[in-house]
């Protein structure tokens, strides 16, 4: 007798329950705890203190902060779904994993196109300092905002809901540890044109626009610092503004270094999973490359600004701190650094 064993090319079934290493899964809910508490608070730092601050508050751009740091809060939700799947919480449930995977994804683009945004704005500020406060206008600011979190919720929940043809679980069952019954290989031919229009209009395009308007914002800094001004001491007080802006700009460069350094490796394994299937290394090498730029996006805006180091301070000290005593302080800091450094040791003669 001869027993059939070819199963549909289409088709592939993994295991529902895999050895449990008590060590490791220990091991990676205490990482995934700490990172959901740097999250928490340096994202809610950022929304109080611009909340709390009424120059932070006035200045249209830290909406966009904002923005940013409540996506990074949501993305704790996240992971705690991860850490109670890790103990077999949940990941038997299709509807749980679907809604997680979705509002990863949303969230992921969310991301992107805040920072989108920022490098727009920076780009508007420093080669149109004149106009910036009509064409950047709190009501345009709002409507551009919106459209940031609508058009990904609007692709990923709604159109992608559609779009998925016999429960296609290949790009999000692996997220989590969620059940993989009867996984396709492949994704669905329409998901996958869905998936591949997401790529390109909401992190391509906006990624080399990124690319390119700091890159030109860079030229511009290299270029001010190294040409001499001869009223340069003369005239310091009115290019204060001017040199801030540009502070800014690197500081906008900066994180959006550290940004695609962890969005491309992302996107790439998501685009990977949707071409070659479900991978679990690539899952988690994509949730922690997220996870990480939750957290150090909002602390470099934070710790580069002069405007929320004085709100900190105030913050901190429970008194208002001007920015004076912001710069005060550099300056004194610096002063004895050079000073240190410069004043060698004077050996003592000794008869």
């Amino acid at each position: 007798m001869q027993t059939n064993l070819t199963s549909a090319p289409t088709e592939r079934i993994l295991p529902t329950t895999e050895p449990i290493d008590h060590t490791s899964r220990a091991w990676k809910t205490v990482a995934l705890f700490f990172i959901a508490v740097c999250i928490i608070i340096v994202n809610s730092i950022v929304c109080v203190l611009v909340f709390r601050d009424r120059q932070l508050r006035d200045t249209v751009r830290n909406g966009a902060l904002v923005g940013l740091a409540l996506s990074g809060l949501l993305m704790v939700g996240v992971l705690i779904f991860q850490i109670l799947t890790s103990f077999g919480i949940g990941n038997k449930s299709v509807i749980l994993c679907d809604i997680f995977a979705k509002v990863f994804r949303v969230l992921i683009y969310v991301s992107i196109l805040h920072m989108f945004i920022l490098s727009t704005d920076r780009h508007i500020a420093v080669f149109s300092p004149l106009h910036y406060r009509m064409i950047v206008t709190r009501a345009r600011m709002t409507v551009v905002l919106c459209m940031a979190w609508l058009v990904p919720c609007i692709s990923i929940g709604i159109i992608s809901f559609f779009l998925e043809i016999n429960k296609d679980f290949t790009t999000k069952s692996c997220f989590f540890g969620c059940t993989r019954l009867f996984l396709r290989h492949k994704t669905h031919l329409n998901l996958r044109i869905h998936m591949y229009f997401n790529a390109v209009v909401l992190f391509l395009i906006p990624l080399i626009i990124i690319i390119v308007v700091n890159a030109r914002i860079a030229k511009t800094s290299w270029y001010q610092s190294t040409r001499v001004d001869p009223m340069s001491h003369v005239n310091m007080r009115n290019g204060r503004p001017r040199t801030r802006e540009m502070k800014w700009a690197k500081t906008i460069g900066l994180v959006v270094g550290v940004f695609i350094s962890c969005y491309i490796p992302l996107m790439s394994l998501d685009l990977y999973q949707v071409i070659n299937g479900p991978s679990l290394q690539a899952s988690q090498a994509m949730y922690y490359l997220a996870y990480i730029n939750a957290i150090i996006n909002p602390t470099i805006c934070t710790l580069r600004s002069r405007d929320f180091k004085r709100a900190l301070a105030s913050l901190w000290l429970r008194r208002d701190v001007t920015p004076q005593d912001i710069h005060r302080d550099s300056v004194v800091t610096v002063s004895s650094t050079r000073r240190d450094e410069e004043v060698p040791d004077v050996p003592t003669n000794t008869r």
